[in-house]
């Protein structure tokens, strides 16, 4: 049954408004229909997004939370292996050169050997107790090596784009997943809390809000 002009005017009306769910409820119509008719249109790219549902290219609607519940992680990894090594390879390549830079400002803490002392691990304020519990053991190993300071950083900053990427590849489209997290793997706003070695905190906990 082909749509009429009334429900095809209909369904480019409302539909940065309404979900395929609902314009087909309205209409009467199969949302195999609607969907056909917004791929044929090239429209489905304006179709809402903030709904629990996504348009695929296959020209079905998957339900966000059921492409949660059947979420395979080991098998994610492997179908998308080339991803997560070339967002690794991103992240070393843009930050690598940052490794062996010398303490700077509030890295005082560390060169000063005050990260060394047992009671700095018991800091009252979780937001500065985490890392300083990290810079007391790298302290006790490595002594006075930025690289080993700063490696923590980087590998917060590559969870975080592998997050971005997981994150969006079940919530919108693959390519949009991989863009986003190709463009945060590089973007250089995150320079400062990635390369700076006390701007941990933020790198850890920006990692750990969404982990």
């Amino acid at each position: 049954m082909s749509l009429t002009s009334f429900q095809k005017n209909y369904i480019k009306k409302n539909l940065k408004k309404l979900s395929v769910s609902e314009i087909s409820l309205d209409l009467s119509v199969s949302e195999k229909e609607i969907n056909k008719f917004l791929k044929k249109q090239n429209l489905n790219k304006f179709s809402k997004i903030y709904k629990t549902e996504d348009f695929h290219e296959d020209g079905n609607f998957n339900n966000i939370e059921e492409n949660v519940k059947n979420f395979n992680f080991s098998r994610f990894i492997v179908e998308n292996l080339w991803v997560f090594i070339l967002l690794f390879f991103l992240v070393f390549v843009s930050y690598y050169n940052s490794l062996g830079n010398e303490f700077v400002s509030d890295d005082i803490v560390i060169k000063n050997g005050s990260a060394g002392k047992l009671d700095s691990i018991f800091n009252p304020n979780i937001f500065v107790n985490a890392p300083l519990t990290i810079y007391f053991f790298i302290y006790k190993m490595k002594g006075l090596s930025p690289d080993f300071y700063r490696i923590f950083n980087i590998f917060f900053h590559l969870g975080f784009a592998y997050l971005v990427f997981i994150i969006l590849n079940l919530t919108l489209k693959k390519r949009i997943a991989i863009f986003a997290a190709l463009i945060f793997a590089v973007h250089p706003i995150l320079v400062e809390p990635t390369s700076w070695i006390s701007g941990m905190p933020y790198a850890g906990a920006a990692f750990f809000s969404i982990g």
